[in-house]
């Protein structure tokens, strides 16, 4: 998923990034999803929503399986990967501090919609954007990779989501960056960690 801040452009599709995945043979299909502030954060979910279901229903064109894809975002799929995702947006680096309360990120603020300009809004639309809220035991395989010196997304967020995850005993692990801050140097070649890991759970290959 070519995503950064909820911005999404085709000049944003990088053959650096997907050439671990390449290298093993795999297809990538790049999804470039409608931006914010034109787009609210729901509505670029149905987007890339729509964007599954459109590679889905031509998976045939491209000679692939319909049931062995791995996202670096989310959607049905068997396997997830993500890099520093944000996951709660009502406590966001601290218990009880929203998205809004928290100054590195409020510029992003207008990718939330209108209802997140005021407190009541902020209460009663943070659920329904959250991924913590959806967490559940038969959600996919999903794997976090995020910085310990992350000052845009907090590893808190990803801290809530293992918790959760334990609690529910749902299939996920986080990998944490010692130093590393949000788009830290060489995050791009720990794209092959996650090749490797589709190669794990989507092929049932090891040993890579």
């Amino acid at each position: 998923m070519v995503s950064g801040g909820w911005v999404s452009s085709h000049s944003g599709v990088s053959l650096h990034t997907d050439q671990p995945l390449l290298d093993r043979g795999d297809t990538v299909f790049a999804v470039v999803h409608g931006s914010q502030p034109r787009f609210i954060v729901s509505e670029i979910a149905e987007d890339i929503h729509r964007g599954v279901r459109f590679v889905r229903s031509n998976a045939a064109r491209g000679s692939v399986d319909p049931d062995k894809f791995g996202v670096s975002g989310s959607r049905a799929v068997p396997a997830v990967a993500c890099f520093y995702p944000p996951t709660d947006f009502l406590n966001w680096s601290e218990a009880g501090e929203d998205f809004w309360d928290y100054p590195p990120t409020r510029k992003y603020s207008p990718a939330l919609g209108p209802r997140w300009e005021t407190q009541a809004g902020r209460q009663s639309w943070g659920p329904g954007i959250s991924p913590l809220c959806f967490v559940a035991k038969k959600m996919p395989l999903t794997r976090f990779i995020q910085g310990n010196a992350d000052v845009t997304v907090p590893l808190y967020q990803s801290q809530l989501f293992e918790q959760k995850c334990k609690e529910v005993g749902a299939p996920f692990k986080l990998i944490v960056k010692s130093g590393a801050g949000h788009s830290y140097p060489g995050w791009r070649k720990d794209v092959t960690m996650l090749a490797d890991w589709f190669d794990e759970h989507l092929l049932g290959l090891t040993g890579k």
